[in-house]
């Protein structure tokens, strides 16, 4: 079972907390009956949002160096309700799936260390103040 929760605080004290959960040992059950001697870790995993700043101009090279392949995004990953509410709220559109990846930037989808699911992407925004007039805003 998972439980998602959201916490703030000071890095410091946050870390703390998650170590302080971690090392927490709970008990195994068997058929509804606690097998002794036995216990298992309390595992505390962050899931972060991370925005990723380029030109547009890299689009496809950035996508193939940070997102899963595309038959594993389509195998492993569906956004659910959850992704799309995140999706519509940040106003981001689909991110496009890269046909050809880079293997040494890629996440080991076999141990599951990180999983990276593309949420989507925003247009750049183009500075109209008459000085950079055409040039992106980073």
């Amino acid at each position: 079972m998972e439980l998602y929760v959201l916490a703030a605080g000071q890095i410091d004290h946050l870390n703390r907390w998650v170590q302080d959960l971690n090392s927490q040992f709970l008990p195994i059950y068997k058929n509804g009956v606690e097998v002794p001697l036995k216990k298992r870790r309390l595992l505390v995993a962050p899931v972060q949002l991370y925005k990723i700043a380029f030109a547009k101009e890299q689009l496809d090279t950035v996508v193939a160096a940070v997102c899963p392949a595309k038959d594993y995004v389509s195998e492993k990953y569906d956004l659910g309700i959850v992704g799309k509410m995140i999706r519509s709220k940040l106003g981001l559109k689909p991110a496009p799936v890269p046909e050809l990846i880079n293997p040494f930037l890629q996440p080991n989808p076999f141990d599951k260390a990180v999983a990276v699911v593309p949420l989507g992407i925003k247009e750049d925004i183009m500075s109209t103040d008459g000085v950079d007039d055409g040039v992106e805003q980073i």
